[in-house]
């Protein structure tokens, strides 16, 4: 029993040893020394990567809407090196980063879509005016009928005379020709696609605010579309659909509230868009804008737009009719330019009477006191123009975007010294 007791407390004894809950102070002080010291490293290298990550990914963000990472001698015409058409962003798949957020890609069937870093291929691409309401679009069609006489499928095909439903054709419109298809309509585009528009080349010009229906449904890659625009300040475009609403009557838009409410209400109401450019050009009308859809913006914007802008519409029309090669051969040089001089200077017909912007006090004073437009002035920084600003975060940053790309699409394709 005595060699047996001894053995059992000699087991205990070493039980006793091996519990932790049994250490001295001191081993257990060392021991929790040790674990903190390891936590505090583990700690350092998590956030060393994770910053490191951080950068990475800015990084590549920004080498994805850096404008300069363009090869703009292809915007001279020539053709993308090794015949790359690939219509998904080439970032590096080595890098440690989720390129799930940061890899942006165009939708498939934007490959109907020219590149502008492709050459124009005229008499097989069609040029189409993405139409952004209060932009300036009225003018541009005006200066595209009546300066460079062009064939033009719009909205006014339902318009033609003894209209035919089943085949495509042309008809004068005012003095303007057009071809008989509604692309201001979903049902109208499929209607054009189902009769080969693109590939009739029948029109000069194609004009839509519902790029994603013509890119997946009038273009295709072997009668691709190529793609321009007018751009103008998401504040400004509100204020000239602010003043439409309220006297358009003969549009099913029209509202005699709008009339009734100050900028400022309008802006705060239902009947102002929210972010229109941004999700038009992404196809997401509805529903919480991203920073995900901002990139996708971005990238078309800078691939895939030859870009104009409102403020500077002689100029953008001038390039637009260069790059395009249109000529009326009945037009010198001089009276094509004063013609669109002419077009410009009368304005939108539906939108006169209004300040595009109000930035000083003399254009201001000009609109009459009566008129409810004037009853509250809109200059920036006010309560009324933030309240725009606000309906118009996505579009105002794809603006800013806009502007760089004219300035660098006119230094690199038109060759205007910056």
């Amino acid at each position: 029993k005595v060699m047996k007791c001894t053995k059992d407390e000699d087991v205990d004894k070493d039980a006793d040893d091996l519990d932790p809950l049994n250490l001295s102070s001191d081993d257990t002080n060392q021991e929790r020394m040790t674990s903190s010291k390891f936590m505090f490293v583990m700690m350092v290298i998590v956030l060393l990567v994770f910053s490191m990550g951080r950068n990475k990914g800015r990084a590549k963000e920004m080498e994805l809407l850096s404008l300069n990472s363009l090869n703009y001698q292809n915007l001279r015409g020539q053709s993308i090196p090794n015949g790359d058409e690939s219509i998904t962003e080439n970032l590096s798949q080595s890098d440690n980063y989720n390129q799930a957020a940061l890899e942006v890609s165009f939708p498939f069937y934007f490959s109907s879509l020219s590149n502008l870093t492709e050459e124009y291929r005229p008499g097989e691409e069609t040029p189409y005016f993405w139409d952004v309401h209060f932009s300036g679009e009225s003018i541009a069609e005006a200066i595209f009928s009546q300066c460079h006489n062009l064939v033009m499928a719009a909205e006014f095909g339902l318009r033609q005379p003894e209209y035919s439903e089943d085949e495509l054709g042309q008809f004068i419109l005012d003095g303007g020709r057009y071809i008989n298809v509604e692309l201001n309509t979903k049902e109208g585009i499929l209607r054009a696609s189902n009769l080969g528009l693109a590939k009739s080349r029948l029109a000069d010009v194609i004009i839509s605010p519902y790029l994603h229906n013509i890119a997946s449904q009038v273009f295709t890659t072997s009668d691709a579309g190529r793609l321009f625009a007018l751009f103008r300040h998401p504040v400004d475009r509100a204020l000239g659909m602010y003043h439409y609403l309220a006297k358009a009557s003969w549009d099913p838009m029209y509202s005699p509230e709008v009339k009734k409410l100050t900028i400022e209400e309008f802006a705060r109401s239902g009947y102002i868009e929210n972010n229109w450019m941004t999700r038009f050009l992404v196809g997401k009308p509805k529903g919480k804008l991203t920073h995900s859809d901002m990139l996708l913006a971005k990238k078309i914007v800078k691939y895939k737009v030859l870009v104009g802008l409102y403020d500077e519409l002689e100029t953008s029309m001038s390039r637009f009719q260069r790059y395009f090669g249109w000529k009326d051969a009945k037009k010198t040089r001089a009276d094509t330019a004063k013609c669109r001089s002419k077009a410009i200077s009368r304005g939108d017909k539906n939108v006169l009477g209004h300040p595009t912007s109000i930035k000083d006090r003399e254009a201001f004073a000009s609109i009459q006191s009566g008129n409810s437009y004037a009853a509250q002035e809109v200059i920036v920084g006010n309560s009324a123009w933030k309240a725009i600003e606000r309906q118009n975060v996505f579009d105002l940053e794809l603006y800013a975007f806009a502007k760089r790309v004219y300035a660098l699409q006119g230094e690199h394709i038109f060759g205007v010294v910056a």
